[in-house]
């Protein structure tokens, strides 16, 4: 089939033209319904539009090209206005966003079998059963995505709703990688039980989760008592390097105030010890089938794993890869620690100190 895409949102304009010509379909995407106007003398078998448009609505244009070609509705909101707008204008179907790849599929293939619907009145009852299943779909897909984003973090989520790779494949990406781990967990444990203990590393974990947040990273995994922070993948960050050294130092401060509170209270004080380093990974799904997830493999990820093993409590170390590509160095109180021979990593690694300012 000839398919013309319209919608304004490049990433999802994007993803429909790629999909549709890797099944075999010839394929444009323009971002205004004007612009598919001008397009329609090319002769198409079939319109895949948003309904929200700037300028002209995909209704609008429905409207127009009713006649000459078969048209799918993308939409986030299936309404009952819609649906008698969209009677009117002749359209096909509905395909609720957010759509899974295999959706987008399976939605164009059923309009290529079936044909174009020209009884008004087997396509009304078509219609509105459509319309019902999209609002159950939509409905269905906020909670599970909300649910999702929980779990794994908004951009993850985002991008697993696209994502058409397999276990083991990827994409090279340049990221910082922060890690964060417990110091004297396991004395500590043993110290207060079991439930204290998972209640003091909460609290620690949510002081990284919201610094990496706030500086515009994304919190990959929880490990045991530590976690994993990327800045700059799954989506670019400007600066990622000085982001990542601002989360530290935030994480650092307020797990110091937890810290002399546990002490004010006769309690045992946790602290974290950190590492940092920046440069090219693999970013994909890892796993199998049946449980995959998203992270990045490569060296860079694991300079900032081992530069996080030899850290004290309460130190930042940071590679010299991350180092060098800060900017404006003047910003932090950088101090070097010479070459460190670190677990697992040939030769020596260039490391420094990463303080708060005096």
């Amino acid at each position: 089939m000839r398919i013309l895409v319209v919608d304004d949102d490049p990433e999802i304009l994007s993803l429909c033209v790629s999909v549709l010509k890797e099944t075999g379909h010839q394929v444009e995407g323009v971002d205004t319904g004007e612009k598919a106007l001008g397009k329609l003398a090319y002769g198409w078998d079939l319109l895949l539009v948003d309904v929200t448009l700037p300028g002209m609505s995909g209704l609008d244009l429905a409207d127009k090209v009713a006649d000459s070609a078969d048209v799918i509705i993308m939409t986030a909101n299936p309404a009952l206005d819609s649906s008698l707008h969209a009677l009117r204008a002749g359209v096909f179907d509905y395909l609720p966003k957010p759509f899974t790849i295999d959706r987008l599929i399976d939605t164009v293939r059923n309009c290529g079998e079936r044909g174009r619907v020209s009884s008004s009145a087997v396509r009304e009852e078509f219609l509105v059963d459509r319309l019902k299943k999209a609002s159950q779909e939509v409905a269905g897909l906020r909670t599970v995505e909300s649910f999702f984003s929980r779990f794994c973090g908004e951009p993850v989520s985002r991008l697993m709703r696209t994502l058409k790779e397999e276990p083991g494949h990827g994409r090279k990406m340049d990221a910082t990688m922060l890690f964060a781990d417990v110091r004297w967990f396991t004395p500590f444990a043993a110290s207060v039980g079991p439930e204290a203990a998972v209640l003091a590393v909460n609290k620690l974990l949510a002081v990284v989760v919201a610094e990496v947040n706030k500086n515009g990273g994304m919190i990959n995994k929880f490990l045991g008592d530590g976690a994993f922070a990327l800045f700059g993948c799954p989506d670019p960050l400007p600066d990622q390097c000085a982001a990542a050294c601002r989360a530290a130092l935030g994480i650092v401060s307020e797990v110091e105030k937890l810290a002399q509170a546990a002490l004010e209270n006769g309690q045992t004080p946790l602290r974290l010890g950190l590492g940092i380093n920046t440069g090219e990974v693999l970013a994909g799904l890892l796993g199998t089938e049946e449980r995959m997830e998203y992270t990045v493999i490569g060296h860079a990820a694991n300079v900032a794993s081992r530069l996080e093993s030899i850290s004290r409590p309460g130190q930042i170390l940071v590679g010299k890869d991350t180092y060098d590509r800060i900017t404006n160095k003047e910003m932090f109180n950088l101090q070097t620690l010479g070459p460190k021979e670190l677990p697992g990593v040939p030769g020596f690694v260039e490391t420094w100190q990463l303080l708060p300012k005096p």
